[in-house]
Formats: structure tokens, sequence, C-alpha cells
């Protein structure tokens, strides 16, 4: 496997871990702009995410659309993790939507509340 978008949706911190070390950024975009931080965090890899960002992955990095590794954290746990490194919860995207709106819409509750308690969001919010 030599995508690492693939080994960290996978988890599969060897695999990235020999990526990078052969001289892969760990902010590499694919052609959506996706990073392997985004896909980690999107699976919920906390152990593949707190790699990723000690080898020097940008957690306010964006993709295509704007968004943030924040937008994909679909569960508390990896939103508190990127959070914790210092993740802009009140950052918009290209349809001018927080992480928290995303959130709720995607109907992640507990992390869109967990947004919603550090930026003082309403969701849902007004159009």
């Amino acid at each position: 496997m030599s995508n690492i978008w693939v080994a960290a949706a996978n988890g599969d911190i060897q695999r990235v871990t020999e990526l990078i070390r052969s001289g892969l950024s760990p902010n590499s975009k694919d052609s959506n702009g996706y990073t392997p931080l985004a896909a980690a965090s999107s699976y919920n890899h906390l152990d593949l995410i707190e790699f990723l960002i000690s080898e020097g992955a940008d957690v306010n990095i964006r993709d295509n659309d704007n968004d943030t590794p924040l937008y994909v954290a679909e569960n508390v746990e990896v939103a508190r993790k990127l959070l914790s490194h210092g993740a802009d919860p009140f950052v918009k995207n290209s349809e001018g939507k927080t992480p928290a709106q995303v959130a709720y819409e995607e109907e992640w509750f507990e992390v869109a509340e967990l947004y919603c308690s550090i930026t003082g969001e309403q969701i849902p919010a007004a159009d």
C-alpha cells in the first residue's frame, strides 16, 4: 500500500510511519485536498492522529472545500484530541458553515455539543 490516505483511513500506523520516514509529508494532500490527518480523524484512529500531529500534521489544514479535520470528526474523543492540539472550532468552510453546524447536520450530536460549548453557537443555527 503506497497511498498514505488509505493507510491512514485504515489505521495502518506502521505504513504511515514508513511513508513519512521515506520523505512524504504528514500534510500531503490528495486531489480533493484530503490529508492523512483528516483520514485518521474520520475513522477514529486516535493513536495515528497523535502520531501524525507529532510528525507535524497541521490540525487546521484545509481541504478543497475549506474543511479542516474537525469537520470529519464523528467521534467526541477525536474532536477533543484535535482541539487539544489547537484545532480551531470557529473556522468556516466554503459553504460558510462551522464544524458545529456540519456535525449537527451529520447527526454527530455529541461532537456538535462539544464544539458549541467552546464557540457559544446555538445549534441548529439560523440560515
